[in-house]
């Protein structure tokens, strides 16, 4: 089953290569901070958060698999971190700005 996984993060003491970094292999694993819409439209989320979609089991095994490996990524870039991750398998989402 495919499940919508949306990841906010803090980074603590970082660079902006630090950032660079954790963009990169965050979107090696299939978390982006841009996602397209059905109807094609690139949409960019707000800073320091990314989504994407996974296949999985279970939203349970869904978030341990993708919490692991953006934890594993901070570790990597070696940087202090807290994330919040969030896996939903009906979902639905839109944009607002003002």
């Amino acid at each position: 089953m495919t499940y919508f996984v949306l990841c906010t993060f803090d980074l603590y003491d970082a660079t902006a290569t630090n950032y660079d970094d954790v963009y990169t292999k965050l979107a090696e694993i299939g978390l982006n901070s841009t996602i397209n819409s059905k109807q094609g439209n690139a949409i960019d989320l707000p800073n320091t958060t990314v989504a994407g979609k996974f296949e999985g089991i279970s939203c349970a095994y869904v978030r341990d698999e993708v919490s692991k490996k953006v934890k594993g990524i901070f570790q990597v870039v070696g940087v202090k971190s807290k994330s919040f991750t969030i896996v939903a398998d009906g979902y639905a989402w839109t944009q607002t700005t003002t």
